[in-house]
C-alpha cells in the first residue's frame, strides 16, 4: 500500500472539501464511526460526489450541517450497505487530486 503523504484540512471543525480551501487544523488521516445519511449530490469543476450528512442532522437546515463528500468510484461498496439512505461504519479520509471526501473501511481490512 502505498504511504499517505497529505494532511487533511479542517476549518473551525469542519472537514475542507479541496486543496484551495482556507484551513485552521492539519492532521493524519484516522478513522471515525459514524451513522450517516444520503442528502444529496453535487457536482463541481473536477468531480461529482455524493454528500453524506450525521443521521441525526438529516432534517437540519442543508447550511447548518456538516456534508461528507463520497467519490463516485467510491459509492459503490457504500451503497451496498445502505438502508433506506442510511449507512452506519467506520469511514477513512480520501484525497483524489486536490478534492477530499470519505471512503467506508470494508470489514476485512
Amino acid at each position: 500500500m502505498k504511504k499517505q503523504t497529505w494532511k487533511m484540512h479542517f476549518y473551525k471543525g469542519v472537514p475542507c472539501r479541496w486543496d484551495g480551501e482556507s484551513y485552521d487544523k492539519e492532521c493524519d488521516n484516522y478513522e471515525f464511526e459514524a451513522d450517516l445519511f444520503i442528502a444529496g449530490y453535487e457536482r463541481g469543476c473536477s468531480s461529482a460526489v455524493i454528500l453524506l450528512v450525521h443521521y441525526a442532522d438529516r432534517n437540519k437546515d442543508r447550511d447548518e450541517i456538516t456534508h461528507y463528500a463520497v467519490f463516485m468510484s467510491d459509492i459503490t461498496s457504500i451503497v451496498r450497505h445502505m438502508t433506506h439512505g442510511r449507512i452506519k461504519g467506520t469511514f477513512v479520509w480520501v484525497k483524489k487530486g486536490a478534492n477530499y471526501g470519505i471512503q467506508l473501511k470494508e470489514k476485512d481490512e
